[in-house]
């Protein structure tokens, strides 16, 4: 049987008792390495004073946790803010003269960073905020409302179930009625939903006279959140009388806060080297933003934005970066190659040669330059490696045909030669009259025609006697 090794953990506990301080996680030891870490920082005043806790900053990672706790006067401990809704400048006041803060890192052994400045203050001194609540029992129900306020008069606040965070009893009925103001809307973070079969949460949108069901909710669910249409929001909770004691829920924490009426996103700015489609006309919830990148730029960052349920974008805008290197061309089969550079930036050349029994074809050599505009590419295309004895052979048949092609042109050449020398001097130069390009005079004269012609007979001896035929001599060549 095998069993998983334990993470090693740091657990640390601090006490604070002066009336005014900070609580900065940049001063707690370095983590070992593969460790998580887990502190508890309890700010403790004089009796008759609360705490009041200022978010400074704040800045977690996936994972990590940090919740704000206080006491009530029966010493059960209340869940004021976690790490979902704290915000800088964020201020958050304990209802008794103790407050805790707990933080555990990520299981990975990522530490974020967080300071809180903690001040004690007077309960006579503390502001009043109204939440208008209808209740059916809302006294026997026990649940805890705390209000906060931020710098900017944001309300936000916690909703949490009947004697959290112990199991909450059978036969409970409760409401809480949220009300802002008219250009306001409120935003639901359901963090924990786990009731049982027979239980059922109801949330409400609009006030008496217009009410619409947003959800009913029985059994356990996953994290979600949920905005109403108008200013007022109410949530119902039921719990079966006859409910059995095993087998009840865990309960539910809801934060809600005040949101704006703006029924949009803001829109976000174009980027540079890039362009943006959107995929509505209004920037509604559930709207994208798609951001692409010029040739010759890479897109850092979120490709699609969406617009939330808190009318807030996702993450933050991509940003367009110049590419700077080549992609990878390869490997080439039967050969080995030896890169420059491993990140093939531009100028990285990469060498290539062919194993024994192999002859390299193509450049041996590739060289990443870069283009303006453009992508970086190499200087030629990828060589191939083939085997020796095929190589000879191909060189041998290409070799043999150039030289059967040469010949063959030269005989044509000369063959056109001599026929255009040949035909230029039988036209320029009458004398050489050759039987094929000027037949004789008399070659159409028959026998009969020859001695039967008047013209040519002869008067006799005598007439021979005055004909006298000169010798025939060649022409004389120029």
């Amino acid at each position: 049987m095998s069993t998983q090794p334990e993470v090693p953990a740091k657990i640390l506990n601090v006490n604070f008792c002066d009336p005014e301080g900070y609580i900065d996680s940049s001063d707690d030891p370095p983590l070992p390495e593969g460790a998580f870490l887990q502190c508890t920082y309890t700010v403790t005043v004089y009796t008759g004073y609360g705490v009041e806790l200022q978010v400074k900053s704040v800045n977690l990672s996936e994972g990590e946790q940090l919740s704000i706790r206080g006491v009530d006067e029966g010493g059960a401990l209340l869940v004021l803010a976690n790490q979902t809704l704290l915000v800088e400048g964020q201020v958050i006041r304990s209802p008794t003269n103790t407050l805790s803060v707990f933080y555990r890192s990520s299981p990975e052994g990522g530490v974020g960073m967080f300071q809180l400045h903690y001040q004690s203050e007077s309960f006579s001194k503390q502001a009043t905020y109204a939440l208008n609540t209808a209740s059916l029992g809302l006294a026997s129900c026990c649940g805890f409302i705390e209000i906060i306020t931020l710098l900017h008069k944001t309300l936000i606040g916690v909703i949490l179930s009947p004697n959290w965070p112990e199991w909450y009893g059978e036969g409970e009925d409760c409401s809480w009625r949220i009300h802002v103001g008219e250009d306001k809307r409120v935003l639901l973070d359901v963090q924990l939903l786990n009731l049982s079969d027979s239980d059922m949460l109801t949330i409400l949108d609009g006030d008496e006279v217009t009410t619409r069901i947003l959800g009913q909710f029985v059994g356990g669910t996953s994290p979600f959140k949920m905005s109403s249409s108008t200013p007022d929001l109410t949530i119902t909770f039921h719990s079966d009388p006859a409910g059995l004691v095993f087998g009840k829920g865990e309960g539910f924490i809801i934060n809600y806060m005040e949101v704006s009426r703006n029924d949009s996103c803001p829109d976000l700015p174009e980027i540079q080297n890039g362009w943006k489609t959107t995929s509505h006309a209004v920037l509604v919830r559930g709207a994208r933003i798609t951001y692409q990148c010029d040739p010759g730029y890479d897109l850092v960052g979120s490709e699609t934005l969406t617009c939330q349920v808190d009318l807030s974008w996702n993450t933050q805008p991509p940003f367009c970066e110049k590419i700077m290197y080549c992609t990878d061309p390869g490997h080439v089969e039967h050969s080995t190659r030896m890169l420059s550079d491993p990140k093939l930036l531009v100028g990285t050349t990469i060498q290539y040669s062919c194993i024994p029994g192999y002859i390299l074809q193509g450049g041996a050599t590739l060289t990443c330059y870069g283009r303006e505009p453009g992508t970086p590419v190499w200087t030629s295309r990828l060589p191939h490696c083939v085997l020796a004895e095929a190589a000879a052979d191909s060189s041998f048949d290409g070799g043999s045909m150039a030289l059967a092609i040469f010949i063959l042109v030269l005989l044509v050449s000369v063959l056109l030669g001599g026929t255009y020398i040949y035909v230029t001097r039988c036209r320029y130069h009458s004398n050489l009259r050759l039987p094929l390009m000027y037949p004789h005079p008399y070659s159409q004269i028959t026998v009969e025609t020859e001695f039967d012609n008047p013209l040519y007979e002869t008067g006799g001896p005598e007439s021979l006697e005055n004909y006298k035929v000169s010798p025939w001599k060649p022409p004389r060549l120029p």
